[in-house]
């Protein structure tokens, strides 16, 4: 529905080098790539492509970091990105998406949401619309905190 309202149309599954598959372990494949591609010019002629990383600020590689500063697994994921798609820079705008399990998303997703506020609040003239966005994030967030804590437990059961 977002994209019917405001000229940026998004497309899940963007068609060019960087969208293959690769096996992880038994039946499980993991997609390599962008999240999404604007079928629109989004800067400077060039379209905008996002990865979104969803990390656990309480995992073993990131409760150092995230003891002192707040956000700071996000930024790490961020930046992994960034350095993972830089040669799309001259094809695509690239906008990283990091969020934690916890809730605060890095500083490029907020800029990435905040440009999508503004072109959604310019194209039609509501300024409440994006509030939407905003909302549906944390509760993605829960959702996902929610089956990870149901297959903790079906797992655990199922051992003992």
């Amino acid at each position: 529905m977002l994209g019917s309202t405001i000229s940026t149309v998004p497309s899940l599954e963007p068609k060019f080098q960087l969208s293959r598959s690769r096996k992880v372990s038994a039946g499980m494949m993991v997609r390599l790539g962008p999240d999404g591609l604007t079928l629109v010019p989004w800067q400077s002629g060039s379209s905008a492509t996002w990865d979104v990383s969803v990390v656990h600020a309480l995992a073993a590689s990131y409760v150092s970091q995230s003891a002192i500063q707040t956000g700071s697994a996000a930024t790490a994921a961020s930046e992994r990105k960034t350095a993972e798609y830089s040669n799309l820079s001259s094809s695509h705008v690239f906008c990283p998406v990091a969020v934690e399990t916890l809730g605060p998303l890095a500083d490029d997703a907020l800029i990435f949401l905040a440009e999508i506020d503004i072109r959604t609040a310019l194209s039609t003239a509501d300024l409440q619309e994006t509030t939407f966005l905003y909302q549906r994030i944390p509760v993605a967030i829960q959702r996902f905190n929610a089956m990870c804590l149901t297959n903790l437990l079906t797992v655990s059961e199922s051992l003992s």
